[in-house]
Protein backbone atom coordinates (compact mmCIF):
# COMPACT_ATOMS: atom_id res chain seq x y z
CA UNK A 1 0.00 0.00 0.00
CA UNK A 2 2.84 2.37 0.97
CA UNK A 3 4.58 1.53 -2.30
CA UNK A 4 1.44 2.42 -4.26
CA UNK A 5 1.16 5.76 -2.42
CA UNK A 6 4.81 6.54 -3.17
CA UNK A 7 4.21 5.63 -6.81
CA UNK A 8 1.17 7.94 -7.00
CA UNK A 9 3.13 10.71 -5.30
CA UNK A 10 5.97 10.37 -7.80
CA UNK A 11 3.48 10.38 -10.69
CA UNK A 12 1.83 13.57 -9.41
CA UNK A 13 5.21 15.24 -8.99
CA UNK A 14 6.26 14.28 -12.52
CA UNK A 15 2.93 15.55 -13.91
CA UNK A 16 3.30 18.90 -12.14
CA UNK A 17 6.91 19.18 -13.33
CA UNK A 18 5.95 18.56 -16.95
CA UNK A 19 3.17 21.14 -16.71
CA UNK A 20 5.53 23.78 -15.24
CA UNK A 21 8.24 22.87 -17.76
CA UNK A 22 5.87 23.41 -20.70
CA UNK A 23 4.88 26.82 -19.32
CA UNK A 24 8.52 27.90 -18.94
CA UNK A 25 9.50 26.60 -22.39
CA UNK A 26 6.61 28.57 -23.88
CA UNK A 27 7.88 31.73 -22.18
CA UNK A 28 11.44 30.99 -23.36
CA UNK A 29 10.11 30.85 -26.90
CA UNK A 30 7.82 33.88 -26.72
CA UNK A 31 8.97 36.26 -23.96
CA UNK A 32 12.01 35.01 -22.01
CA UNK A 33 12.36 38.21 -19.97
CA UNK A 34 8.97 37.51 -18.35
CA UNK A 35 10.32 34.46 -16.48
CA UNK A 36 10.53 35.22 -12.76
CA UNK A 37 12.73 33.84 -9.99
CA UNK A 38 9.63 32.30 -8.39
CA UNK A 39 8.82 30.32 -11.55
CA UNK A 40 12.40 29.07 -11.71
CA UNK A 41 12.22 28.07 -8.04
CA UNK A 42 8.92 26.21 -8.51
CA UNK A 43 10.32 24.36 -11.53
CA UNK A 44 13.41 23.33 -9.57
CA UNK A 45 11.38 22.15 -6.54
CA UNK A 46 9.21 19.86 -8.69
CA UNK A 47 12.21 18.32 -10.46
CA UNK A 48 14.06 15.10 -9.63
CA UNK A 49 17.36 14.89 -11.49
CA UNK A 50 16.59 12.18 -14.01
CA UNK A 51 17.93 13.46 -17.32
CA UNK A 52 20.64 15.87 -18.47
CA UNK A 53 18.35 17.80 -20.82
CA UNK A 54 15.89 18.84 -18.09
CA UNK A 55 18.73 19.70 -15.72
CA UNK A 56 20.30 22.00 -18.33
CA UNK A 57 16.97 23.71 -19.01
CA UNK A 58 16.41 24.31 -15.30
CA UNK A 59 19.93 25.68 -14.87
CA UNK A 60 19.45 28.04 -17.82
CA UNK A 61 16.03 29.15 -16.56
CA UNK A 62 17.42 29.94 -13.10
CA UNK A 63 20.29 31.97 -14.61
CA UNK A 64 17.91 33.85 -16.91
CA UNK A 65 15.42 34.53 -14.11
CA UNK A 66 18.20 35.92 -11.92
CA UNK A 67 19.37 38.20 -14.74
CA UNK A 68 15.92 39.36 -15.85
CA UNK A 69 15.55 42.20 -13.29
CA UNK A 70 18.80 43.78 -14.59
CA UNK A 71 17.70 43.26 -18.19
CA UNK A 72 14.29 44.84 -17.50
CA UNK A 73 15.86 47.74 -15.58
CA UNK A 74 18.38 48.49 -18.34
CA UNK A 75 15.60 48.52 -20.93
CA UNK A 76 13.51 50.92 -18.84
CA UNK A 77 10.70 48.46 -18.13
CA UNK A 78 9.19 47.71 -14.74
CA UNK A 79 10.61 44.66 -13.02
CA UNK A 80 8.09 42.05 -11.88
CA UNK A 81 8.27 41.87 -8.08
CA UNK A 82 11.37 44.10 -8.20
CA UNK A 83 10.42 45.50 -4.79
CA UNK A 84 11.26 42.16 -3.27
CA UNK A 85 7.65 41.27 -2.40
CA UNK A 86 6.62 37.67 -2.79
CA UNK A 87 3.50 36.93 -4.88
CA UNK A 88 0.94 35.43 -2.48
CA UNK A 89 -0.91 33.65 -5.27
CA UNK A 90 2.30 31.86 -6.28
CA UNK A 91 2.94 30.83 -2.68
CA UNK A 92 -0.59 29.47 -2.29
CA UNK A 93 -0.29 27.54 -5.55
CA UNK A 94 3.05 26.16 -4.35
CA UNK A 95 1.45 25.09 -1.07
CA UNK A 96 -1.43 23.39 -2.87
CA UNK A 97 0.91 21.55 -5.24
CA UNK A 98 3.15 20.44 -2.35
CA UNK A 99 0.18 19.04 -0.39
CA UNK A 100 -0.96 17.16 -3.52
CA UNK A 101 2.49 15.63 -3.94
CA UNK A 102 3.31 14.95 -0.28
CA UNK A 103 0.06 14.75 1.75
CA UNK A 104 1.88 12.75 4.42
CA UNK A 105 3.90 15.89 5.29
CA UNK A 106 0.78 17.65 6.62
CA UNK A 107 0.90 17.76 10.43
CA UNK A 108 -1.35 19.26 13.08
CA UNK A 109 1.14 22.10 13.47
CA UNK A 110 1.12 22.82 9.71
CA UNK A 111 -2.69 22.73 9.67
CA UNK A 112 -2.96 25.15 12.62
CA UNK A 113 -0.51 27.56 11.02
CA UNK A 114 -2.40 27.40 7.71
CA UNK A 115 -5.72 28.09 9.46
CA UNK A 116 -4.11 31.05 11.20
CA UNK A 117 -2.97 32.41 7.81
CA UNK A 118 -6.49 31.94 6.39
CA UNK A 119 -7.90 33.89 9.34
CA UNK A 120 -5.44 36.74 8.66
CA UNK A 121 -6.43 36.73 4.99
CA UNK A 122 -10.11 37.00 5.92
CA UNK A 123 -9.34 39.98 8.13
CA UNK A 124 -7.29 41.53 5.33
CA UNK A 125 -10.21 41.52 2.88
CA UNK A 126 -12.62 42.77 5.54
CA UNK A 127 -14.85 41.06 8.10
CA UNK A 128 -18.02 42.00 6.20
CA UNK A 129 -17.29 40.09 3.02
CA UNK A 130 -15.06 37.37 4.39
CA UNK A 131 -16.62 33.90 3.90
CA UNK A 132 -17.08 31.64 6.92
CA UNK A 133 -17.07 27.98 5.78
CA UNK A 134 -17.89 26.80 9.31
CA UNK A 135 -21.44 28.16 8.81
CA UNK A 136 -22.06 26.04 5.70
CA UNK A 137 -23.74 23.16 7.56
CA UNK A 138 -26.11 25.53 9.40
CA UNK A 139 -26.90 27.27 6.08
CA UNK A 140 -27.78 24.03 4.29
CA UNK A 141 -29.99 22.93 7.20
CA UNK A 142 -31.87 26.25 7.09
CA UNK A 143 -32.29 25.99 3.32
CA UNK A 144 -33.87 22.55 3.69
CA UNK A 145 -36.36 23.98 6.21
CA UNK A 146 -37.26 27.05 4.15
CA UNK A 147 -37.41 25.56 0.63
CA UNK A 148 -40.86 23.91 1.10
CA UNK A 149 -42.22 27.20 2.50
CA UNK A 150 -40.84 29.08 -0.50
CA UNK A 151 -42.45 26.59 -2.88
CA UNK A 152 -45.80 26.93 -1.05
CA UNK A 153 -45.51 30.73 -0.96
CA UNK A 154 -45.80 30.91 2.84
CA UNK A 155 -42.24 31.94 3.78
CA UNK A 156 -42.22 34.99 6.10
CA UNK A 157 -40.09 38.11 5.80
CA UNK A 158 -38.25 37.20 9.01
CA UNK A 159 -37.36 33.74 7.67
CA UNK A 160 -36.19 35.15 4.32
CA UNK A 161 -34.09 37.82 6.06
CA UNK A 162 -32.51 35.22 8.36
CA UNK A 163 -31.59 33.05 5.35
CA UNK A 164 -30.13 36.08 3.54
CA UNK A 165 -28.04 37.03 6.58
CA UNK A 166 -26.72 33.50 7.10
CA UNK A 167 -25.79 32.99 3.43
CA UNK A 168 -24.03 36.38 3.31
CA UNK A 169 -22.00 35.43 6.39
CA UNK A 170 -21.22 31.92 5.11
CA UNK A 171 -20.24 32.84 1.52
CA UNK A 172 -19.47 36.55 1.76
CA UNK A 173 -22.37 37.19 -0.65
CA UNK A 174 -25.72 35.76 -1.73
CA UNK A 175 -26.23 33.80 -4.94
CA UNK A 176 -28.05 35.73 -7.68
CA UNK A 177 -31.28 33.91 -8.55
CA UNK A 178 -30.72 31.33 -5.80
CA UNK A 179 -33.06 30.14 -3.05
CA UNK A 180 -32.32 33.17 -0.85
CA UNK A 181 -33.24 35.63 -3.61
CA UNK A 182 -36.44 33.71 -4.43
CA UNK A 183 -37.35 33.51 -0.72
CA UNK A 184 -37.04 37.27 -0.30
CA UNK A 185 -39.09 37.91 -3.43
CA UNK A 186 -41.85 35.53 -2.32
CA UNK A 187 -41.87 36.96 1.22
CA UNK A 188 -42.12 40.51 -0.11
CA UNK A 189 -45.08 39.63 -2.37
CA UNK A 190 -46.76 37.81 0.51
CA UNK A 191 -46.33 40.87 2.76
CA UNK A 192 -47.84 43.15 0.09
CA UNK A 193 -50.79 40.80 -0.46
CA UNK A 194 -51.51 40.56 3.27
CA UNK A 195 -51.18 44.33 3.59
CA UNK A 196 -53.59 45.00 0.71
CA UNK A 197 -56.01 42.41 2.04
CA UNK A 198 -55.94 43.99 5.50
CA UNK A 199 -56.48 47.52 4.19
CA UNK A 200 -59.32 46.49 1.87
CA UNK A 201 -61.25 45.03 4.82
CA UNK A 202 -60.50 48.04 7.01
CA UNK A 203 -58.84 45.84 9.60
CA UNK A 204 -62.03 43.84 10.12
CA UNK A 205 -62.02 40.02 9.95
CA UNK A 206 -61.76 38.73 6.42
CA UNK A 207 -64.82 37.33 4.74
CA UNK A 208 -64.97 33.56 4.45
CA UNK A 209 -65.88 33.99 0.77
CA UNK A 210 -62.80 35.17 -1.13
CA UNK A 211 -63.15 37.26 -4.27
CA UNK A 212 -61.85 35.91 -7.61
CA UNK A 213 -59.02 38.46 -7.43
CA UNK A 214 -57.85 37.34 -3.98
CA UNK A 215 -58.10 33.67 -4.97
CA UNK A 216 -55.94 34.36 -7.99
CA UNK A 217 -53.35 36.24 -5.91
CA UNK A 218 -53.21 33.47 -3.29
CA UNK A 219 -52.72 30.81 -5.93
CA UNK A 220 -50.09 32.89 -7.73
CA UNK A 221 -48.11 33.25 -4.48
CA UNK A 222 -48.11 29.46 -4.10
CA UNK A 223 -47.20 28.72 -7.73
CA UNK A 224 -44.58 31.40 -8.54
CA UNK A 225 -41.74 29.73 -6.58
CA UNK A 226 -42.48 26.47 -8.41
CA UNK A 227 -42.36 28.34 -11.72
CA UNK A 228 -38.94 29.71 -10.74
CA UNK A 229 -37.70 26.19 -9.96
CA UNK A 230 -39.39 24.68 -13.01
CA UNK A 231 -41.42 22.25 -10.87
CA UNK A 232 -44.92 23.66 -11.46
CA UNK A 233 -47.37 20.91 -12.50
CA UNK A 234 -49.88 20.95 -15.34
CA UNK A 235 -52.75 20.88 -12.82
CA UNK A 236 -51.38 23.93 -10.97
CA UNK A 237 -50.75 25.82 -14.22
CA UNK A 238 -54.29 25.12 -15.45
CA UNK A 239 -55.81 26.15 -12.13
CA UNK A 240 -53.87 29.42 -12.12
CA UNK A 241 -54.96 30.07 -15.71
CA UNK A 242 -58.61 29.46 -14.78
CA UNK A 243 -58.43 31.73 -11.72
CA UNK A 244 -56.84 34.57 -13.71
CA UNK A 245 -59.56 34.27 -16.33
CA UNK A 246 -62.23 34.50 -13.65
CA UNK A 247 -60.53 37.48 -11.99
CA UNK A 248 -59.61 39.51 -15.10
CA UNK A 249 -61.62 37.99 -17.95
CA UNK A 250 -58.36 37.10 -19.72
CA UNK A 251 -54.81 35.94 -19.03
CA UNK A 252 -51.94 38.40 -19.18
CA UNK A 253 -49.36 37.73 -21.88
CA UNK A 254 -46.10 36.86 -20.14
CA UNK A 255 -47.89 36.77 -16.77
CA UNK A 256 -47.70 34.09 -14.09
CA UNK A 257 -50.38 31.82 -15.60
CA UNK A 258 -48.93 32.01 -19.11
CA UNK A 259 -45.40 31.43 -17.79
CA UNK A 260 -46.58 28.46 -15.72
CA UNK A 261 -48.23 26.79 -18.71
CA UNK A 262 -45.20 27.53 -20.89
CA UNK A 263 -42.90 26.00 -18.26
CA UNK A 264 -44.98 22.81 -18.17
CA UNK A 265 -45.07 22.61 -21.98
CA UNK A 266 -41.31 23.10 -22.37
CA UNK A 267 -40.50 20.62 -19.62
CA UNK A 268 -42.81 17.96 -21.04
CA UNK A 269 -41.49 18.50 -24.56
CA UNK A 270 -37.88 18.36 -23.39
CA UNK A 271 -38.31 15.43 -21.02
CA UNK A 272 -41.71 13.69 -20.94
CA UNK A 273 -40.55 11.49 -18.05
CA UNK A 274 -39.72 14.55 -15.93
CA UNK A 275 -43.19 15.94 -16.62
CA UNK A 276 -44.76 12.65 -15.56
CA UNK A 277 -42.65 12.63 -12.40
CA UNK A 278 -43.71 16.15 -11.39
CA UNK A 279 -47.37 15.31 -12.02
CA UNK A 280 -47.06 12.21 -9.83
CA UNK A 281 -45.35 14.23 -7.07
CA UNK A 282 -48.18 16.78 -7.11
CA UNK A 283 -50.75 13.99 -6.65
CA UNK A 284 -48.82 12.15 -3.94
CA UNK A 285 -47.55 15.01 -1.77
CA UNK A 286 -50.93 15.64 -0.04
CA UNK A 287 -51.23 11.90 0.70
CA UNK A 288 -47.74 11.86 2.22
CA UNK A 289 -48.66 14.77 4.50
CA UNK A 290 -51.95 13.07 5.45
CA UNK A 291 -50.21 9.72 6.02
CA UNK A 292 -52.57 7.90 3.63
CA UNK A 293 -50.14 6.99 0.85
CA UNK A 294 -50.01 3.30 -0.13
CA UNK A 295 -46.94 1.18 -0.76
CA UNK A 296 -47.89 0.83 -4.44
CA UNK A 297 -48.05 4.64 -4.88
CA UNK A 298 -44.72 5.14 -3.10
CA UNK A 299 -43.07 2.42 -5.22
CA UNK A 300 -44.40 4.00 -8.42
CA UNK A 301 -43.00 7.41 -7.43
CA UNK A 302 -39.65 5.80 -6.59
CA UNK A 303 -39.54 4.04 -9.96
CA UNK A 304 -40.40 7.25 -11.85
CA UNK A 305 -37.73 9.30 -10.09
CA UNK A 306 -35.05 6.67 -10.68
CA UNK A 307 -35.96 6.54 -14.38
CA UNK A 308 -36.03 10.34 -14.67
CA UNK A 309 -32.92 11.21 -12.60
CA UNK A 310 -30.99 7.96 -12.29
CA UNK A 311 -31.36 8.11 -8.49
CA UNK A 312 -33.71 9.40 -5.78
CA UNK A 313 -33.08 12.57 -3.81
CA UNK A 314 -31.90 11.91 -0.27
CA UNK A 315 -34.52 13.27 2.14
CA UNK A 316 -36.82 14.19 -0.76
CA UNK A 317 -40.51 13.49 -1.33
CA UNK A 318 -39.88 9.96 -2.65
CA UNK A 319 -37.92 8.97 0.45
CA UNK A 320 -40.62 10.48 2.70
CA UNK A 321 -43.35 8.69 0.73
CA UNK A 322 -41.69 5.29 1.15
CA UNK A 323 -41.12 5.90 4.85
CA UNK A 324 -44.75 6.93 5.46
CA UNK A 325 -46.08 4.02 3.35
CA UNK A 326 -43.92 1.52 5.25
CA UNK A 327 -45.12 2.84 8.63
CA UNK A 328 -48.73 2.73 7.41
CA UNK A 329 -48.31 -0.88 6.22
CA UNK A 330 -46.80 -1.85 9.58
CA UNK A 331 -49.63 -0.17 11.50
CA UNK A 332 -52.27 -1.93 9.37
CA UNK A 333 -50.45 -5.27 9.79
CA UNK A 334 -50.21 -4.86 13.57
CA UNK A 335 -53.88 -3.88 13.74
CA UNK A 336 -54.89 -6.91 11.63
CA UNK A 337 -52.83 -9.30 13.77
CA UNK A 338 -54.28 -7.83 16.95
CA UNK A 339 -57.89 -8.17 15.82
CA UNK A 340 -57.22 -11.71 14.50
CA UNK A 341 -55.79 -12.72 17.86
CA UNK A 342 -58.84 -11.36 19.68
CA UNK A 343 -61.19 -13.17 17.30
CA UNK A 344 -59.33 -16.45 17.80
CA UNK A 345 -59.51 -16.07 21.58
CA UNK A 346 -63.29 -15.44 21.41
CA UNK A 347 -63.85 -18.51 19.25
CA UNK A 348 -61.79 -20.60 21.64
CA UNK A 349 -63.89 -19.54 24.58
CA UNK A 350 -67.19 -20.23 22.76
CA UNK A 351 -66.09 -23.72 21.72
CA UNK A 352 -65.05 -24.84 25.22
CA UNK A 353 -66.60 -28.27 26.11
CA UNK A 354 -69.78 -28.20 28.20
CA UNK A 355 -69.11 -28.40 31.86
CA UNK A 356 -65.77 -26.61 31.77
CA UNK A 357 -65.50 -24.10 34.57
CA UNK A 358 -64.56 -20.65 33.25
Amino acid sequence: MAAIQRSDSALNKETNFQYLLQQVIHKLQTNPTSITVEEARRLHEHFDATDTRSAKIISAVEALAAANPDIMASSGHATPHANGKVCLLTLVKDLSATVDINPEDVTVEVLKLTQSVVSKMQKAIGHTNAPHPELEEELQHLKEEIKPKVEQGVVTKEEADHLHSLEARAHGHTEKGGLTAVAQSVAARRERTLSLSGSSTGGSPRSTTSSPESKFHEERLKVEPKIAYGTVTEEEANRLHSLENKAHGHTEKGGAAATAQNTVTLRTRKDPLEGELQEEKAKIEPKVKAGTITKEEADRLHSLEVRAHGATEKGGLTAAAQSVAAKREQTLSDSSNSSGHKKQSSVGEIQRPTGTVI
